[in-house]
């Protein structure tokens, strides 16, 4: 899992790592969390360290944060290029995200790199995005369509959505926002190689998680 990563940066070499990953049939690479809690919690020192290392094997690197201000991840955060914020239309989720938004702002992290997403746009009746962007006191990045049948079948049968329902209309978006974070997301500071072969690596981090 990410932690014998993590926990290993000395030995976190390209083997090492190509021996922890899951190669998805969509080309992406997982990196899963562990399966239960007890053992220790990352620090920022090895998240740092880590995602140094993972980084110089792929062009993007996605991490699945746990809701929480731990070492960990807040080193994760102040790492990444882009935070996607997901949120929805409801008073107990604006309430929810103003306030991790206020944390951020709290633990230094700059709000720039914060790209809020509302899902489920259009079930909103009484709270509007204005609504949502003055709660949230930023702009909104990107808004996903409810598709409730496409989204439920793909979570029951354990497939990704753009793979379940690749014609639907929350898939079409959901690239969409792909191709945009990747366009706006830039490189590795002060490289200029071409595009290595292994395109993304998704890192599964929640302990609660085992899949991407």
């Amino acid at each position: 899992s990410v932690l014998d990563a993590f926990e290993n940066i000395d030995r976190l070499d390209e083997s090492f790592l190509r021996g922890l990953l899951t190669r998805h049939s969509s080309g992406l690479w997982v990196l899963p969390g562990p399966l239960r809690m007890e053992r220790t919690q990352l620090n920022g020192e090895q998240v740092r360290g880590g995602l140094e290392i993972i980084r110089s094997h792929f062009d993007h690197v996605v991490l699945a944060l746990p809701h929480d201000t731990s070492p960990g991840t807040f080193a994760g955060l102040e790492a990444s290029d882009a935070i996607v914020f997901l949120t929805n239309l409801e008073v107990s989720a604006l309430r929810s995200g103003a306030a991790g938004l206020a944390g951020f702002r709290l633990l230094g992290i700059d709000s720039h790199k914060v790209k809020v997403v509302v899902m489920r746009e259009d079930t909103g009746e009484d709270v509007t995005l204005k609504h949502a962007r003055e709660a949230l006191g930023v702009p909104v990045y990107w808004r996903t369509p409810s598709d409730y049948q496409a989204v439920v079948s793909a979570i029951n049968t354990g497939k990704p959505v753009v793979t379940a329902a690749p014609r639907s209309k929350f898939a079409r978006n959901v690239r969409q926002l792909a191709e945009s974070l990747a366009g706006s997301v830039p490189g590795p500071k002060g490289t200029s190689a071409p595009k290595r072969a292994s395109s993304l690596l998704g890192m599964v981090w929640n302990p609660k998680s085992t899949g991407a």
